[in-house]
């Protein structure tokens, strides 16, 4: 079975004037270590299904279906254990506490783990090397620049050592140069042996994926 299965999946939005399907019974399957890129145009449904796959968007209908667990179906709890073990979620406006340092964002996902705080030390350094952030660790992240502040980001979906990584445009508020860099970041974490799902219209990220599938109305539509 595929380490991350999508059957028959639906997202409706209701408004108190209009309903919007947001993903309309979408199926697809994920290998795990794969490195998948998911295209279309505004609207087309693809940061819905990001967060499906997350845990954080509940679906009208259907089954997210994560290494055998159908992660809708868990309680509460056990949800949020998924998403902490599982995800690592990288957004396009970065969502750090700009009233903290580097590390201290970094380490806000452990602060309810069982690891002793020589073991949260440890792990943050080896990510701050990984990330090549390791000389601004006690800055805080207003004073970093857009792709430090992304890397930011990285090291904090990193930190919990999640086996998925989820990003959502992530280079759509980056230049040219800085948005390479983050992408060649996310070929060396693959390689390490993540899955990764990059959501983007950039066809240049695109290419960094080793398989796309695109979105149109709601749908996949290869």
């Amino acid at each position: 079975m595929s380490f991350i299965k999508i059957n028959n999946l639906t997202k409706e939005y209701n408004t108190a004037n209009e309903s919007v399907l947001a993903i309309n019974n979408v199926t697809a399957s994920i290998e795990s270590n794969e490195f998948l890129s998911v295209m279309g145009p505004s609207g087309s449904g693809k940061s819905t299904f990001l967060t499906a796959i997350g845990g954080l968007s509940h679906p009208t209908k259907g089954e997210v279906i994560i290494d055998d667990m159908n992660i809708f179906g868990l309680g509460a709890d056990k949800l949020a254990k998924y998403r902490r073990e599982y995800i690592g979620f990288i957004f396009q406006s970065f969502h750090l506490l700009k009233y903290l340092t580097v590390k201290e964002n970094t380490m806000l996902p452990l602060a309810i783990s069982d690891l002793t705080k020589g073991e949260k030390e440890e792990r943050c350094t080896q990510i701050f090397s990984k990330v090549g952030l390791e000389n601004k660790v006690h800055r805080m992240v207003d004073e970093l620049s857009g792709g430090e502040q992304q890397r930011v980001a990285i090291a904090r979906a990193l930190v919990n050592e999640p086996l998925i990584l989820l990003a959502d445009e992530p280079t759509g508020n980056l230049d040219t140069k800085t948005g390479e860099s983050i992408m060649e970041l996310f070929c060396n974490l693959n390689e390490e042996g993540r899955t990764i799902i990059v959501v983007t219209h950039d066809k240049k990220v695109e290419g960094y994926g080793k398989r796309s599938i695109y979105f149109k109305d709601g749908q996949i539509i290869n």
